[in-house]
């Protein structure tokens, strides 16, 4: 992997600048560790990330592609509660807990959400519930039928409102919470900006910010099915996204990066039913569909994404071998 350099202060050189952050693209391949020991030595540490600007600012320095930054899972400290809203500080003393509230009841447990009285719960990250947005200009914004995970809620809100709603004081600025409905159970809950991880900087920046992708491009040919093997294995399952404009962005963004022309996503043809369908079994909208070579689709065809173009799906018999978009779990929890 390639490397992000940060520097501390502003530099009069040709890297871009943002506030007191200098960031560098390094164009070698070194292990984690090598490009850590590397930027300690020579230049300041490993970037660091502390918002969107920050996030923009390395898309464009390394032209989009991949490398480290200092972010690390430190595995042997304890999980550290933080907010979505960057710069702002957890207090302990100000917490809305339920009763026996944290408990990892249902196993780890690392994301908040609200009921309807406004107490705290934890709860597992990639169940899907309402959410609340805040925006400085026009404070809370319930999202009621939108059921997401904690990270697509929390993308949502970034790219729509602000961020996720953070803190006592923007809370305390939430009135009736009405009804919400969503699969699974988890009715009137609500996901708020607040999350606990054991990762770290390495420059040991309390930064809250986090932005993980929940697609992964596998660099591999494999057939159809291999590489939906490959995803249920390994990861969760071949990407799919369902009327989420923002999930096929970031789906597109890692086509760019493919070996092959096209990458398999979790979309095939099923003869006995005539249709597209989603490998977790929802139905395609012909109207949602823009093909590259329109037509009658026939058995044995699975879809996947062009690499580059104006990213139209392809239709591309199943046995062909192409790299292929893994995604995250996002099944109800």
């Amino acid at each position: 992997f390639s490397v992000f350099l940060f520097f501390p202060q502003n530099f009069n050189i040709q890297e871009k600048v943002l506030k007191t952050h200098v960031y560098h693209f390094i164009n070698e391949s070194k292990s984690w560790e090598e490009a850590r020991n590397f930027c300690s030595i020579n230049y300041t540490d490993l970037a660091t990330v502390e918002n969107m600007d920050d996030t923009e600012m390395l898309i464009e320095v390394g032209a989009g592609a991949g490398a480290w930054i200092g972010l690390y899972n430190r595995t042997e400290v304890n999980r550290v509660w933080l907010w979505s809203l960057p710069g702002l500080e957890f207090d302990e003393s100000d917490v809305n807990w339920k009763n026996k509230e944290p408990n990892d009841e249902g196993g780890v447990e690392n994301c908040v959400y609200i009921d309807n009285s406004k107490m705290w719960h934890d709860g597992g990250c990639e169940a899907k519930r309402c959410f609340i947005c805040y925006n400085n200009d026009t404070g809370p914004r319930k999202e009621e039928n939108d059921c997401r995970n904690w990270t697509e809620a929390q993308h949502f809100c970034r790219e729509n409102h602000g961020d996720l709603i953070s803190g006592g004081d923007q809370l305390n600025e939430l009135k009736g919470l009405g009804n919400c409905k969503c699969e699974c159970g988890h009715d009137n809950e609500w996901w708020i900006g607040l999350s606990r991880d054991t990762w770290g900087w390495s420059d040991g920046s309390n930064s809250s910010f986090r932005k993980w992708n929940i697609f992964i491009l596998v660099n591999e040919n494999k057939t159809f099915e291999e590489a939906l093997y490959h995803c249920r294995r390994h990861y969760g399952d071949l990407a799919w996204f369902i009327d989420q404009p923002h999930l096929k962005s970031m789906a597109r963004q890692r086509a760019k990066m493919a070996d092959s022309e096209d990458v398999w996503v979790g979309l095939y043809y099923t003869c006995a039913l005539e249709s597209w369908i989603w490998v977790n079994g929802h139905y395609v909208d012909d109207m949602d569909v823009s093909w590259r070579h329109p037509g009658e689709s026939e058995c044995g065809v699975a879809g996947a994404m062009e690499k580059g173009g104006e990213n139209q799906w392809v239709k591309r018999n199943s046995w062909e071998r192409l790299n292929f978009i893994c995604s995250r779990e996002r099944d109800c929890t």
